[in-house]
């Protein structure tokens, strides 16, 4: 760990998450048996270009063992519309979900984290 206040969490999936269909919820990647999170901290701003350069070095280094799933709450900055589709489990759920949005959120306010748009 480049620093006291990161870490790396691994949570254990499986059980009921893995007894929805897949296409029954927002959440996909429903048969991923665990999660990964890195979560990157530190105190000194000067420490702000080493501590984001080791967060990318770390997820370079687990990606190939990676479904290639995300979800949804850990997209980062660099993480573009791809990967928040990525994170819906493909574009019919996303279109879906979209629609959704446009009924529910059409001036989108729900828009802080990589968000699904309305569609016009």
């Amino acid at each position: 760990m480049a620093s006291p206040y990161s870490r790396l969490a691994v949570f254990q999936l499986g059980g009921a998450i893995q007894r929805r269909d897949e296409h029954s919820m927002a959440v996909s990647h429903r048969n991923a048996e665990y999660v990964i999170a890195i979560n990157t901290g530190w105190a000194d701003p000067h420490d702000t270009d080493k501590q984001i350069q080791w967060t990318r070095d770390l997820w370079t280094a687990i990606r190939p063992f990676s479904s290639g799933g995300v979800y949804v709450n850990f997209l980062n900055a660099d993480d573009g519309e791809d990967r928040a589709r990525a994170a819906y489990g493909g574009a019919a759920k996303f279109e879906r979900l979209a629609q959704l949005k446009r009924k529910y959120d059409p001036q989108n306010l729900f828009q802080v984290n990589k968000n699904i748009k309305p569609v016009s």
